[in-house]
């Protein structure tokens, strides 16, 4: 395939260029590409397309496919606490602070990634609308003894896992080796898939947290309004859609009819 491509193009790669390219991460290729210009850049990026596994398509490389949702109309599962706890003895200790800070602030995954430790206080956690999905406004979260615990327990691993202690500018969860960025969201879903197969909990994905959350919430009574205020949601509509009905809900509604 390489060969059939440096026929078309013109290009005449040494063995030892290709091997370059393959070696190279995908962002420096993209950088090269825009520094020599639109055609030639375009010709080396596809060759490393062709040559370098980070580049491959799904059908050349195997990566996770989409967290199923079974037949939930594309909504991911609302997940028991005994489910969730199921789950989190499953989860190495990355996932499990990610996805107890998840459950524990209804936040979105990618706030959650992007938290930092200046964001964490005795009593509460902030997300800065820097962070949040439409950059509204910031909401405070008070921090229940159990999500306290846990923040506390991966304040603790931090040290041990990116080998320094962590300063109020790092990420909570920092990538590895580059503490300017945080990890990507599709590796939080990687840390769930694993988890979620071992604990045989099907349909849940990195957004079941928040849906879980809201829902607990929505079922312990708390009045809507109050909910939003946590939840960041501009409207009750749009809250409403994350919030489930189980069957014995249903079933307890119908009994009501008469």
């Amino acid at each position: 395939m390489i060969l059939l491509w440096k026929r078309a193009c013109g290009l005449c790669f040494r063995q030892d260029y290709v091997e370059w390219i393959t070696n190279r991460d995908p962002a420096l290729i993209l950088k090269i590409a825009l520094v020599v210009g639109w055609s030639i850049g375009v010709q080396v990026a596809c060759l490393a397309r062709i040559t370098n596994p980070l580049f491959l398509s799904s059908s050349i490389q195997k990566r996770p496919a989409p967290m199923p949702k079974c037949d939930r109309s594309g909504q991911a599962a609302i997940l028991t606490s005994e489910q969730f706890d199921a789950l989190m003895e499953q989860t190495q200790p990355l996932g499990r602070a990610i996805f107890h800070t998840a459950r524990g602030t209804a936040g979105r995954i990618s706030e959650v990634l992007s938290l930092r430790w200046a964001n964490i206080y005795d009593d509460c956690l902030v997300f800065p609308k820097a962070i949040t999905k439409k950059k509204v406004r910031t909401r405070e979260i008070p921090l229940n003894p159990k999500i306290k615990t846990e923040l506390a327990a991966w304040k603790a691993t931090w040290p041990e896992l990116y080998q320094r202690e962590p300063t109020p500018n790092d990420f909570l969860f920092p990538m590895k080796g580059d503490f300017s960025r945080h990890i990507l969201r599709r590796y939080a879903d990687r840390l769930l898939r694993t988890a979620s197969e071992k604990a045989g909990i099907s349909g849940c994905s990195t957004h079941s947290m928040r849906r879980s959350a809201l829902t607990a919430a929505s079922d312990a009574g708390l009045p809507v309004r109050h909910i939003m205020e946590l939840s960041g949601h501009s409207n009750m509509n749009t809250l409403q859609l994350y919030l489930a009905c189980t069957e014995q809900q249903k079933r307890a509604v119908a009994m009501a009819f008469g």
